[in-house]
């Protein structure tokens, strides 16, 4: 029995630039004084999975079910007078249905109290950010500047495009199982959206084509486009299994949600931005940009497009600087984001977070705010310059 060609992971990047695609989800969460409410839209799939902690929740149904069907199966054994039968009344079996019922009011109440405090934002955010840093303790390898980096090939005008077999979203993918497709027909394949990028049946999704840049047979093409199929996993919504920015999607959701018109709570936004700027100080240490996938003689075969540094700031700061721009303690977190990012990240990461800066400095230009604020948020700026050149200015007041 042959083995499958083994392969080993690499941290490339692309040629050619690789927009990040997002598709923002409804999320109806907010806080007033810790508190959370959920309004008549759907919220987050995550979202709903953390306000039912499923542990106590099943143990919570499990006591209530359990009750019910012991009670009923004790009172089938209950007999009266009637029918001339005697009397009959299983004491033992009685007291322990009643020790259940009293179980389960207390389980009750320890289920309340418990959903009370999992329904609270802070929570909410919490668990979104741990799930989020799961995720990329999965997905990203921490950055090692000794080891070498392959470059993504360029897609030539000959390669076959592969198109999605159904739409949604897309969840995963086997990026081994592509791997040894790809050496055994001495092929390249690219996988261009990456997991979270909403998908349409029939549009392209891959391309393929042969190293040694000769045509490929039908049989072959065939193959390769079947292992791409059943390589790439598609479902009807984003999960945090191998979606990198689901979590700081949920994040952005929540603070662009807090500073609607119709909710008005900039101190929720600054929450959210102060978990999204935690996650992207453990993000911005590791290996971003397209993922190369190289068989065991070191030869790139598979590339996995991934969003970079710019793509996740855009993400987390983009939308909450536009939806923000009048509110100064909701630009002064973003300015603490960009200040703490470029503290934490490498070299490479300076001219992202340095751009980033440039658009939010522009941002407060365009906003008539009083002398005070005004040069409160100029004080933050230059603290995000500072940061970006290796030095952590104190506080001048």
């Amino acid at each position: 029995m042959s083995r499958a060609p083994s392969c080993r992971c690499l941290a490339g990047r692309s040629r050619s630039s690789q927009s990040w695609r997002d598709h923002r989800d409804g999320v109806d969460v907010f806080a007033d004084g810790g508190d959370v409410a959920v309004g008549q839209q759907p919220v987050l799939p995550a979202a709903v999975a953390n306000v039912h902690p499923r542990p106590v929740l099943h143990v919570t149904l499990a006591l209530f079910l359990g009750t019910f069907t012991y009670a009923l199966a004790v009172l089938r054994t209950v007999r009266d007078a009637r029918g001339g039968q005697p009397v009959f009344v299983p004491q033992l079996s009685v007291t322990v249905a009643f020790v259940l019922c009293v179980l389960s009011v207390l389980g009750l109440v320890l289920f309340l109290a418990h959903l009370a405090q999992q329904i609270r934002v802070e929570t909410m955010l919490r668990n979104v950010h741990a799930e989020a840093t799961d995720t990329a303790d999965r997905m990203l390898k921490r950055h090692d500047p000794e080891q070498p980096r392959l470059e993504a090939p360029t897609v030539p005008e000959s390669a076959a495009a592969v198109a999605a077999t159904r739409s949604g979203f897309l969840t995963g993918v086997n990026a081994e199982a592509l791997c040894a497709a790809a050496v055994t027909a001495d092929a390249m394949i690219v996988i261009d959206p990456h997991p979270g990028d909403a998908i349409v049946a029939g549009t392209p999704i891959g391309w393929i084509w042969s190293r040694t840049h000769e045509d490929l047979s039908a049989d072959v093409l065939e193959r390769l486009t079947g292992a791409v199929e059943s390589g790439v996993s598609v479902g009807f919504e984003r999960t945090s299994t191998q979606d990198v920015g689901f979590g700081l999607r949920q994040l952005t959701d929540v603070a662009n949600k807090a500073l609607s018109p119709g909710i008005n709570d900039p101190t929720t936004a600054v929450h959210a931005l102060g978990h999204s700027a935690a996650l992207l100080c453990e993000i911005v240490e590791r290996d971003l940009g397209s993922r190369v996938i190289a068989d065991q003689d070191g030869v790139a075969r598979v590339v996995l497009h991934r969003p970079g540094l710019a793509d996740l700031l855009e993400l987390a700061i983009s939308q909450p600087r536009r939806y923000g721009a009048s509110d100064p303690a909701v630009l002064a977190q973003i300015y603490t984001l960009l200040r703490q990012v470029g503290w934490r990240g490498p070299p490479s990461s300076r001219d992202v977070v340095a751009a980033q800066r440039d658009r939010l400095d522009a941002t407060v230009a365009a906003r008539d705010f009083d002398p005070v604020e005004r040069a409160n948020l100029a004080e933050l700026s230059e603290q995000v310059a500072a940061s970006i050149r290796g030095r952590w200015l104190p506080r001048t007041k």
